[in-house]
C-alpha cells in the first residue's frame, strides 16, 4: 500500500488512465498570491480514506475537481467558501462554512474550496469502494479511483 506522496503518484496514474477524470482533481492550481494547501499525511485509517487539507493563508484554493463517489468534508478550523456545479443538470451554487462542521460533496459535482481565514483545516473523508460495483466496502483494496 502506498503512503504519503506515493499516493499522489498513484492517483495521477489513475487519473491518466481513467476516462472522464482530470488532473485538476490533484490540488494543482491556485491564485498567484495564495499558497497551495498543505496536503498532510493522507491515507487509509480503518475503513476510511482521509485527505487532510491545511490552508495556511486566506485565499488558498483547492481548484475545481470532480469525484466519482459522494464524500464528506470535515472542517475543523477556520472557514471555507465552496463553489459547486452539478455536472449533470448544470445547476450551480456556493456556500460558506465555519468550523467545526462537515458537509457532503455529491458525486459528479464539480467543486472548489477557498480558505476564508488563515490556518483553515479541512479533511476530505471517503469510503472504500469495490472497483467492480462501486459499493462501499469495509477495507482498503487498492482502488485509488474511489478517492480521486
Amino acid at each position: 500500500m502506498s503512503t504519503g506522496t506515493d499516493i499522489y503518484q498513484d492517483i495521477l496514474i489513475q487519473l491518466e488512465t481513467t476516462p472522464g477524470l482530470s488532473k485538476s482533481g490533484l490540488i494543482q492550481a491556485m491564485h498567484a498570491d495564495a499558497p497551495l494547501p498543505n496536503k498532510g499525511p493522507e491515507g487509509v485509517w480503518g475503513n476510511l480514506f482521509i485527505r487532510p487539507l491545511e490552508f495556511g493563508r486566506t485565499g488558498s484554493i483547492v481548484t475545481s475537481h470532480i469525484h466519482r463517489f459522494d464524500h464528506i468534508t470535515m472542517l475543523s478550523a477556520g472557514s471555507i467558501l465552496v463553489k459547486w456545479r452539478d455536472t449533470q443538470s448544470g445547476n450551480a451554487g456556493e456556500g460558506t462554512w465555519k468550523a467545526p462542521t462537515f458537509f457532503l460533496i455529491k458525486k459528479l459535482f464539480e467543486h472548489e474550496f477557498t480558505a476564508l481565514e488563515d490556518e483553515t483545516v479541512a479533511f476530505c473523508v471517503f469510503s472504500h469502494r469495490d472497483p467492480n460495483t462501486g459499493e462501499v466496502v469495509d477495507s482498503f483494496n487498492g482502488y485509488m479511483a474511489a478517492y480521486g
